[in-house]
């Protein structure tokens, strides 16, 4: 049931956000699962993003992170999705259920980095999809 809701999640959350991240440098977490730097991620989308994630992590502990920046700084996108998901402890340790979502606007590039414990349930293919489907558009 867990995971169901967390693919079901994941799915919308990335349809309702089809819009570009991140600056330069590893920023230190946000207190909810938005960093939106690149401010194009609007108060209703951060508010929704936040009551799901909400209640997400309670019943499982998985976590949906969205970050949105105007540039990665000396990063290329897949290192600093990297360095952003371990530093900041995305998901539960234990499941590895987190999952982070990386728009670049400077440099129109995005990057979806789940924790192992979220391809048991979404497969690298299905992570495939959703990006073309939802994120480069």
């Amino acid at each position: 049931m867990c995971r169901a809701a967390a693919i079901f999640i994941a799915c919308v959350l990335a349809v309702s956000l089809s819009v570009s991240v991140f600056a330069a440098g590893i920023p230190d977490p946000p207190q909810s699962y938005v960093l939106d730097e690149a401010d194009v991620i609007s108060d209703s989308t951060e508010r929704y993003i936040n009551e799901k994630n909400n209640a997400l992590a309670e019943a499982c502990g998985a976590q949906i992170v969205f970050v949105a920046v105007d540039f990665t700084g000396n990063y290329s996108t897949h290192d600093y999705a990297y360095e952003l998901f371990n530093q900041w402890g995305i998901g539960d340790k234990k499941a590895n259920n987190g999952m982070l979502y990386v728009l670049v606007i400077g440099a129109e590039d995005y990057y979806a980095l789940p924790g192992s414990g979220v391809l048991d349930v979404l497969s690298g293919g299905a992570l495939d999809n959703i990006l073309s489907d939802y994120m480069e558009p």
